[in-house]
């Protein structure tokens, strides 16, 4: 496991990506830890809030870049 990931982090990460780039990244974490994609996009943009286990699966995965393998 990784550092901590922020809210803010988080955030900035997601907006960095190229569109295709989102898309693929959404698609990963639909699949692997089943988000729901209108609520994990909300999270990544900073509508709603992350826990703390959102934040360490998400970081973990950015981490990696396992998704961009998928």
């Amino acid at each position: 496991m990784g550092k901590n990931l922020t809210q803010l982090e988080l955030q900035f990460y997601y907006s960095r990506l190229s569109k295709k780039d989102k898309g693929e990244f959404m698609l990963y974490l639909t699949k692997e830890y089943e988000y729901k994609s209108s609520t994990l996009q909300k999270k990544l943009t900073g509508v709603l809030e992350c826990d703390k286990r959102d934040l360490v699966l998400i970081g973990d995965a950015i981490e990696s870049e396992v998704w961009r393998n998928q």
